[in-house]
């Protein structure tokens, strides 16, 4: 009752009691994140695995994408979601090692942390392959706050969402590796030139390589995977 009395009196202009110890939870919670990326990052490039956090609103087209991806690297899936494992049977009736974290015992967060998915990770590292994608949860804003230990960070997105969208929420951009245009054999269905999106994407983030692909298109995919092959010749180079 004399915490209620106090707390009143503080919302009332009389200021704060003497007693009164103010926390920043958002930065304790994103230190203790960033503590964790950092060993799970350790552990991938000792181990020679590029680990790939692939973000994007739902329906970008991410999972499939990290499918068509699949039929020609040696992958294993960590697939975020808030409830469900849809995605993850479609993974494992490929062969493609896949773990599920869902965040609705998180409440229903809106992204993963590294603390929630470390250990499911370490299990994935253990098939040994080539390359790791986590799938996001589907989110433009939140997913690019949290580091993951990621070497990459894939933003995938699609025609139909518009030019617009890196003006609106510019942090997933800025943050990211690089950038997959999504669908594009609906450019001319959205009267959407992919020039455009690319022109909004350079006015966040210039120098972002930027891929367009199309699961209608098989050999729209080689750039993106030649990409990804460069990137983890580079990091078996550093070891």
């Amino acid at each position: 009752m004399r915490f209620r009395q106090r707390l009143f009196e503080h919302l009332e202009g009389h200021g704060a009691p003497q007693d009164t110890v103010r926390l920043d939870v958002g930065k304790d919670i994103l230190d203790a994140n960033n503590r964790v990326a950092h060993d799970v990052h350790h552990l991938f490039t000792d181990r020679g695995i590029l680990l790939v956090n692939v973000m994007g609103s739902p329906g970008s087209g991410k999972t499939t994408l990290i499918k068509t991806l699949c039929t020609s690297l040696k992958t294993a899936v960590l697939e975020g979601d808030i409830a469900s494992s849809v995605d993850s049977v479609e993974f494992a009736k490929m062969g493609v090692p896949v773990v599920q974290i869902n965040t609705d015992v998180y409440g229903s967060a809106c992204h993963l942390e590294a603390p929630w998915i470390a250990d499911k990770l370490q299990i994935l590292a253990e098939y040994k392959p080539e390359y790791v994608f986590i799938e996001n949860v589907g989110n433009l804003v939140c997913p690019s706050d949290f580091d993951l230990g990621e070497h990459e960070r894939l933003v995938v997105y699609s025609i139909p969402e518009g030019p617009d969208k890196p003006i609106k929420y510019p942090p997933m951009f800025m943050k990211a590796s690089a950038i997959v245009l999504t669908k594009t054999d609906l450019s001319d269905a959205m009267q959407l030139d992919p020039q455009d999106f690319q022109l909004s994407v350079q006015k966040i983030n210039p120098h972002v390589p930027m891929f367009l692909f199309s699961s209608r298109q098989k050999e729209s995919i080689n750039a993106l995977l030649d990409y990804l092959k460069d990137k983890r010749q580079s990091l078996l180079n550093t070891l």
